[in-house]
This record gives C-alpha cells, structure tokens and sequence, in this order.
C-alpha cells in the first residue's frame, strides 16, 4: 500500500523537518510591542484535520511585547533565552534551551528577549472552528 491510509480523526502521521530557512515573516501587532523593534518569522509544520491542532516554529529577535493567548499553547525552546512574564506583576519565567511551558488560552504575558529566541510550538484551540472559538474568547461567549 503507497497512499496514505486515512484515520478517522485525520490522514495519519505527519512527518516534518526542522528547516529554519522556511520560516515566513510573522509580525507582532505594533500595539503589544513595549520595546525594541523585535522581528518575529513563524512556520506551521503540522495541522490537524479539524484544525484546532497545529505545531511549527517561531523566532524572534530581541524586544518586549505582549502576548495574549487565544488558543491554549505549549512550546519548547530551542535557541536563545526569554523571560516571560504574567500579566499584573505576576511570576515571571527565564526559559532556555531545553525549557518547557504551557500557556493556558485567556493569559496575558510580556515578553522580554534580550537577544533572540527560537521555539517549537503546539497550539489548540478549543471547540469547533478556531476561528469560532477566537470571536467566542474574545467575547467572553
């Protein structure tokens, strides 16, 4: 059998490569940016069929910004460091090579990278059409 051997919930495994040269701009919105001139590229590697999964990578230069989460994330950092920080004057975080973090959907963060970062990521939207749950986030519904 050649063709993929399709799956109830998708076509099955989805193999991908680490290839960094891939990576497409992904500005910040200029209204998060809080220093610096920070220069982020991103590329999505793997989607679900319902596409409320997705994985990629995602760098960026040095800056602060804000983050707020409309989808639950979860990322691994492969390259430089960043300290991340609640919303309000919460616990702030200093992740690097090798770190791990979940970002539930609803917080707000600040970022602070002082040179570059590069991550792997796995977000997920919840319920539905993601575009659906965003307006529902957003809204409180």
């Amino acid at each position: 059998m050649t063709a993929a051997r399709k799956h109830a919930r998708g076509a099955g495994i989805q193999k991908f490569n680490w290839a960094y040269d891939a990576l497409l701009p992904g500005p910040l919105d200029p209204s998060c940016i809080e220093a610096g001139s920070p220069v982020a590229r991103v590329a999505t590697v793997t989607r679900s069929a319902d596409k409320r999964l997705s994985s990629g990578l995602w760098e960026c230069s040095a800056g602060k910004f804000r983050v707020t989460y409309w989808v639950d994330e979860v990322i691994l950092i492969l390259d430089g460091a960043v300290t991340v920080r609640e919303d309000g004057g919460g616990d702030a975080y200093t992740l690097r090579p090798g770190d791990a973090a979940h970002f539930p959907i609803g917080l707000v963060t600040h970022w602070d990278v002082p040179r570059f970062v590069r991550k792997f990521f796995v977000v997920r939207a919840p319920g539905g059409n993601p575009l659906v749950a965003r307006v529902r986030q957003r809204l409180a519904i």
